[in-house]
């Protein structure tokens, strides 16, 4: 296998992958609130029970409810390993899967709501 193929990269780095499940969630969320015209802490709302919906589904679907296993964020430098962590990056809060949510909703909100 070439060492420089994306293939490669995707089998021992699972990370480098383009399709971050958290991410994917954000956006389709982003959009759902758009098009539903949600406003304010509705649409953050929606934002935190689909990101905490879509890492419940992941763990017990993908991860046999231990995330700690499958996510790189729970292990650390020194060995350990971090439960919340891995719950943390499953559930994908972080500033880039936020700031999709926030393109796709302000740009759900804009193509459907300008004119009301």
């Amino acid at each position: 296998m070439n060492p420089s193929s994306t293939a490669s990269t995707l089998r021992f780095d699972p990370s480098a992958s383009p399709l971050h499940p958290p991410s994917l969630c954000a956006c389709f969320s982003g959009l759902t609130a758009g098009i539903l015209g949600l406003t304010n802490y509705s649409g953050f709302l929606l934002y935190l029970i689909t990101s905490l919906l879509s890492a419940i589904f992941i763990s017990v679907l993908k991860c046999g409810l231990d995330p700690s296993k499958y996510v790189a964020q729970a292990h650390s430098p020194t060995g350990g390993i971090k439960p919340w962590k891995a719950w943390w990056g499953l559930t994908g809060l972080g500033q880039e899967s936020l700031l999709g949510f926030l393109l796709f909703w302000i740009g759900g909100y804009g193509l459907i709501h300008v004119y009301d």
